[in-house]
């Protein structure tokens, strides 16, 4: 028996972009659609008919693209949910959707976002694990509890201040080098297999992002040198 193909459907009207993805994917051993317009009504039944297993989602929205909230956020009130990935130029549309602390971003529940231009390595990755994802063991869960753990103990012994975690769901890690000074939040995307590190001011303001890091120790270092570097100023 020939073994069933992931599918994955694609919403981006540059035809350009989506013939790139596609042939990159078919390439892959995915079997891959590409849907430009009419609407965004026509294009939901049609996905829905498709019952792909991950969608691909254009973030520059109308009147290039569907929105990309309102179609993640109808894949995933799908039962079983369809698990989205964001292609997006947008900075604040990809930490909106990382971070997921806004209801429309909550709401939508996407897998994983890759920056345009994208890296081909980096999309491959980002859809085989958002398709991954949908069937996520206990075991993934507490391996991801674990490598928190890890973090926090040595950022710990670092002598971070204010060092804080997630009770659950998405596993972050904030932390302050100066008391009162401006907050990190180191955040590890499971699905993505990928670490964000971004500064932010005391209100929560966003200052500035600093790294996108792809394994464990790498980040944890790059840690360790933000307070070292801090360390070394204030001599």
């Amino acid at each position: 028996m020939a073994e069933h193909k992931k599918t994955v459907v694609v919403l981006d009207d540059d035809r350009d972009v989506a013939d790139i993805i596609q042939t990159v994917l078919l390439d892959e051993g995915f079997a891959v659609s590409c849907l430009h317009g009419p609407d965004d009504a026509t294009m939901e039944r049609t996905v829905l008919d498709l019952s792909p297993d991950c969608v691909i989602v254009n973030g520059s929205g109308p009147p290039r693209s569907p929105d990309p909230w309102t179609v993640s956020r109808m894949l995933a009130a799908h039962r079983p949910p369809i698990p989205t990935v964001l292609l997006s130029g947008s900075s604040s549309n990809r930490d909106e959707a990382m971070l997921g602390e806004t209801d429309r971003a909550k709401a939508a529940g996407i897998s994983a976002v890759v920056s345009k231009p994208f890296d081909v390595d980096r999309l491959v990755a980002a859809v085989s694990s958002a398709i991954g994802a949908t069937g996520s063991s206990k075991h993934s869960r507490s391996a991801a509890t674990n490598e928190t753990a890890t973090v926090m103990d040595r950022l710990r012994a670092a002598g971070v201040q204010e060092l804080r975690t997630s009770n659950a769901g998405r596993e972050w890690v904030t932390f302050r080098l100066k008391r009162h000074g401006d907050l990190y939040k180191l955040y590890r995307w499971q699905s993505a297999g990928t670490y964000f590190i971004g500064r932010y001011a005391a209100n929560g303001d966003r200052l500035a992002p600093l790294a996108e890091l792809y394994d464990t120790e790498t980040a944890i270092v790059y840690c360790e040198r933000l307070i070292e570097h801090e360390r070394q100023v204030d001599r």
